[in-house]
Formats: structure tokens, C-alpha cells, sequence
């Protein structure tokens, strides 16, 4: 282990980020698909299926994040995001959607000052 408990091998307490991932790529080969982070060969999430969401904790220095077909490998990614910069406890949502041309839709969730009491919501059409 790396002492912390957050998988990053640095075993310096790093809090991780939260992912919520959505699942409405609509390819028939990517009905489930394995989510990669950080070019690691290793899966993190392993058939993520279609029509699906999650709530996930990725480590906070996560800057890469590949999508291939399930019992693939990365290098048959179908979407990609690089150069992430994501923060400590920070919240945010990626969403794999499309069918003749695919996309990654990701985004940082503002939480911040909603009251008491109150809801936001974030919409997104695709």
C-alpha cells in the first residue's frame, strides 16, 4: 500500500476527487466499456455499461482519462481526456455520449454556496 489509503503510492494523505460517469455512448462494440486513468493499462472501472451512471473516487492527481470497449485494452480508447487538472475533494462529471461520432463531456461541479434546504441541478443536453 502507499500508507494513505488513496492508492496513489505517495502516501501523503492526498483526498480524492469525485467523478460522476455516465454511460450513454451508443455504439453497439462500447454497450460496456472499461474507464482508464492516468494512461495506467489497468482498468479502474471495469464494464461500465450503457445507460449507466456512478459516483466514483478517482486519486485527485488523475490528469488522463481513456474509454475503450470492454476486453480491450487503452490502446483501443474511443474517447480520451487529457490534461486534467482536478483538486483535492473536487467534484465533477464526465459523460460518454454519441454514436456515429463519440464524445467525452466533462466538467467541474459547482457546489459551492448552495443553501440550506436547497437543490442544484445541472442539466445537460446532448
Amino acid at each position: 500500500g502507499d500508507g494513505d489509503g488513496d492508492g496513489d503510492g505517495d502516501g501523503d494523505g492526498d483526498v480524492p476527487a469525485n467523478l460522476r460517469a455516465v454511460h450513454v455512448l451508443s455504439l453497439p462494440a462500447a454497450a460496456l466499456v472499461d474507464i482508464y486513468l492516468n494512461d495506467d493499462p489497468t482498468p479502474a472501472v471495469e464494464d461500465f455499461a450503457y445507460q449507466s451512471g456512478a459516483l466514483l473516487q478517482i486519486p485527485s492527481t488523475t490528469t488522463a482519462i481513456d474509454i475503450a470497449p470492454a476486453d480491450t485494452d487503452i490502446g483501443s480508447a474511443v474517447l480520451s481526456a487529457d490534461a486534467l487538472a482536478l483538486t483535492q475533494g473536487g467534484n465533477y462529471s464526465a459523460a460518454a455520449w454519441g454514436n456515429a461520432t463519440p464524445a467525452l463531456y466533462f466538467t467541474e461541479d459547482d457546489l459551492a454556496n448552495i443553501p440550506s434546504g436547497s437543490t442544484r441541478i445541472n442539466l445537460v443536453h446532448t
